[in-house]
């Protein structure tokens, strides 16, 4: 076995069964519960495995019941029915591993508590893991041995862009709006003027690994907010307004904060045209900022992201730079030749071209080729593939193998 995909059964589960069959290697998708006998005995768990790997976990829940008095037994409870499940889907991918001896394992993000459990188990038997995602860019999924996130291969030294002068053009892209969360209420929001200058500030799902595990100063919305009033105090222009609009996954609402201040409005305005009519945009680490570096806006980042990078955003790790960053913002323009070589080595190198949700109904020849490509590449160890000549979006995608 080259490859074996392991996820719940829903959406990407089907994905990946979907997989099976089309990609050039051998590969099956398995559960988180396979059904196998448990040896207990020498399996390498210890107790700062199972500690590390249900942290964020118990981070995640806790973020997401925020303002919901639980008392303290419970939490203990729940700790130790998460640390119990991760024992469980460790022993069962050891064994499996252990039986079956795929060199790589496909699972969703890496950093929830099955995902963790199956890379500690990977670890162990030094099988490779090949993190899934949505795509960085409209249209594509991402797939990368290093992780997601700020945790991708994607270069972020500004002389790797300057240097590559490839010339290659990239299409342009239609944003995807994202469908509101099933609790999510629909607010009456007074529309937001977007003839005067604002500042655009997505918020994020308070709960999600980018705010958790990639924002070192900024770690709750509430927290976003309130760095915001702060700031729109203190900014040196005192007309420039802010222009919040909530995640649409977030099950919490933040209605308290609506008339706070008056120069701090909250929008429900379509994400596309509040970034198209600001003066910039101000985000954690959202992918509303890459969509913003496509739409060709002035983007500050406070958290890490794979687009953090000199020339191309700006960033603050403090309220004091955040304030100077504001204030020099109208002044600062992006690098045109790290931006353009950025996008272009997301379309035509990183990015695997169709979007995962669809590939269960409308299979693509190119997303295959690209995965099968990026797999090759990861089950050789002294081989190096050159994916290249042709966009990955071609129905027809060369390799070139160099056999050192």
């Amino acid at each position: 076995m080259e490859i074996v995909f392991a996820s719940s059964k829903g959406s990407q589960y089907r994905y990946f069964k979907s997989l099976c069959g089309r990609l050039s290697c051998a590969s099956e998708v398995v559960t988180l519960m396979p059904v196998f006998f448990i040896s207990w005995w020498k399996t390498g768990l210890t107790t700062d495995m199972v500690i590390s790997g249900i942290e964020f976990h118990l981070q995640r829940k806790q973020a997401k019941y925020r303002g919901k008095k639980l008392p303290d037994w419970m939490w203990c409870a729940y700790k130790y029915r998460a640390a119990m499940r991760f024992c469980i889907i460790y022993l069962r991918f050891t064994h499996y591993f252990k039986l079956n001896k795929p060199k790589i394992v496909g699972l969703w993000n890496g950093h929830r508590l099955p995902e963790m459990a199956i890379k500690s188990a990977a670890r162990k038997y030094g099988i490779k893991v090949l993190h899934f995602e949505n795509g960085l860019l409209p249209d594509t999924t991402t797939a990368d041995f290093k992780g997601v996130n700020d945790l991708n291969s994607v270069p972020r030294n500004s002389d790797f862009y300057e240097s590559r002068k490839s010339g290659v053009e990239y299409k342009s892209f239609k944003l995807i709006q994202r469908k509101p969360h099933k609790s999510k209420k629909t607010q009456s929001l007074s529309s937001v003027d977007l003839t005067k200058r604002y500042i655009f500030v997505p918020f994020q799902v308070g709960f999600d690994s980018q705010v958790l595990l990639n924002s070192n100063w900024i770690q709750t919305m509430d927290a976003f907010f309130h760095l915001l009033c702060e700031l729109v105090d203190q900014v040196e222009d005192k007309e420039i307004v802010f222009v919040i609009k909530e995640h649409p996954s977030d099950p919490h609402s933040f209605s308290a904060y609506h008339n706070h201040h008056p120069r701090i409005q909250f929008s429900e305005e379509n994400t596309e045209k509040l970034i198209q009519s600001s003066q910039g945009v101000i985000t954690i680490n959202s992918s509303v900022g890459l969509e913003s570096i496509l739409l060709g806006r002035k983007v500050v980042v406070l958290g890490e992201a794979c687009y953090k990078i000199d020339g191309l955003v700006c960033s603050a790790n403090n309220l004091a730079q955040l304030i100077s960053v504001t204030d020099n913002l109208s002044g600062w323009r992006p690098n045109p030749i790290i931006r353009a070589e950025f996008i272009a080595y997301l379309d035509k190198h990183y990015c695997i071209p169709g979007a995962w949700q669809l590939e269960e109904v409308y299979p693509t020849n190119g997303h295959v080729k690209g995965l099968d490509a990026l797999i090759f590449d990861g089950l050789c160890e002294n081989q190096t593939v050159l994916t290249c000549i042709e966009s990955k979006r071609s129905d027809h995608l060369e390799l070139q193998l160099n056999i050192h």
